[in-house]
């Protein structure tokens, strides 16, 4: 049977507030064919809207019922996540693929709010009845976008995994090199992530306090592995090896009943076995000093508690003694 010939149709010209899509992310057309992608090129439009630095509210940009999608163009976007007074954080930025209408969150049984921020000025392209109606005949655009939402799904799955580890250093350690696969920067000095990332905001990303967060930092950049300029983090080493390390040592904490069958190849050679006794020696070492430290603050702060508890017993007794005195008076 022949194929259905469709008649020529104009160009769109995008009219104030529309983008061609393809132009602004042409990844999205990346699985059709050259003479299908130029004629989508042309064809598939969407609203964009702007929106600047500072808490965003999706409702003002996204009233539309017809708007059931957005796609970042430019930009920077901070997800939070609120559940009494903890916060999980996502960072949303080029090529991400989301429902502004966050579906799910009023039927929620668990008491949790949400919050958007703009951390940089964000370029939206919003999808819409308008966007489906245009992009009809190119089905592997929409599979593309449904791709996005679940790559964004499997991100936040692995940060959810990096925040079950028992080690703030490695979650921080191990959640920077996973931000840093989409936003990093491989220079001749180490792989920088220009992310306005503060110890606060890192905490929300790995589930862990501020104040643990600079200590555990400190602890890496003390380790040579990270450190931060002028702003920008600067990740020393190579991601890999840290996690074929990570998965070599959580192999070797399970019984040999309890391994998988596929990590039983190949025994290491001595000289694996060494360098990989040598690095956990350096990290034993390396975690005994942070807990001495710790232990050493937490004294210090119990017996400043003791101190300040009998000042606070002998102002109670002398007040006591002045009243009574003032009494009998």
């Amino acid at each position: 049977m022949a194929a259905t010939a469709h008649p020529p149709v104009a160009p769109v010209e995008p009219a104030g507030g529309l983008v061609r899509l393809l132009e602004a992310d042409p990844e999205l057309g990346a699985a059709l064919e050259p003479d299908r992608r130029d004629e989508a090129r042309r064809r598939i439009v969407a609203r964009v809207v702007d929106v600047s630095d500072g808490v965003w509210d999706p409702r003002r940009d996204t009233a539309e019922d017809s708007v059931w999608g957005a796609i970042v163009l430019d930009g920077l976007l901070l997800h939070d996540l609120e559940l009494t007074d903890t916060r999980a954080s996502e960072l949303i930025g080029p090529g991400d693929a989301f429902d502004p209408r966050e579906p799910g969150l009023q039927e929620s049984v668990v008491p949790v709010s949400t919050e958007w921020s703009v951390l940089e000025p964000t370029r939206l392209a919003l999808l819409d009845r308008a966007f489906a109606l245009s992009a009809a005949r190119w089905p592997e655009v929409v599979g593309e976008l449904h791709g996005r939402t679940a790559a964004r799904a499997f991100r936040l799955s692995v940060q959810m995994a990096i925040c079950q580890l028992p080690r703030v250093e490695l979650r921080l350690m191990l959640a920077l090199w996973h931000l840093a696969e989409r936003f990093g920067r491989v220079g001749p000095e180490g792989v920088t992530l220009p992310l306005p990332l503060s110890h606060r905001l890192l905490g929300q990303v790995v589930g862990a306090r501020r104040p643990t967060v600079t200590l555990a930092l400190t602890r890496l950049h003390q380790a040579g592995l990270v450190e931060r300029l002028d702003g920008v983090w600067r990740l020393h080493g190579h991601a890999p090896g840290e996690l074929g390390e990570l998965r070599t040592l959580a192999q070797a904490r399970r019984r040999p009943a309890e391994r998988p069958r596929a990590a039983q190849g190949a025994p290491l050679s001595a000289t694996d076995r060494e360098q990989l006794r040598q690095r956990v020696h350096e990290r034993v070492a390396a975690l005994s000093a942070v807990f001495e430290e710790q232990s050493a603050a937490v004294g210090s702060l119990q017996r400043r508690a003791e101190e300040v508890r009998a000042r606070s017993a002998d102002l109670r007794a002398r007040v006591a003694r002045d009243r009574d005195r003032d009494g009998r008076g």
